[in-house]
């Protein structure tokens, strides 16, 4: 293992070594200006080893709260549905933003 996926590993656990429950790699991959396929390839191998839980969230495109969070991609619908915080609804569901998270 290099260098760098020593360095997340270790920020990794340091995050759930504090308790913190929902892990983005686009977050660890600013944190380390590094390449965000790195970081998740880190991930991937912890929720593998059953560490972490791959999980996608919802997000939505007007407000930005966590719509929806799901194992699988598959679980999605095609059908919009409202934002339960602002009420908005889009006319795709697609243009929400679909954010992948690992979560202990």
């Amino acid at each position: 293992m290099n260098k760098l996926k020593r360095d997340i590993q270790s920020i990794i656990k340091i995050l759930l070594a504090n308790n913190v429950t929902v892990i983005y790699p686009t977050k660890i991959a600013q944190l380390l200006q590094c390449p965000v396929e790195t970081v998740e390839d880190v991930l991937f191998v912890m929720a593998e080893e059953e560490i972490l839980e791959h999980m996608f969230e919802m997000h939505c495109a007007d407000c930005g709260e966590i719509m929806d969070s799901f194992e699988s991609t598959r679980f999605l619908s095609s059908a919009p549905f409202p934002c339960p915080y602002c009420e908005t609804q889009m006319e795709s569901i697609d243009m929400n933003e679909t954010v992948m998270l690992f979560t202990q």
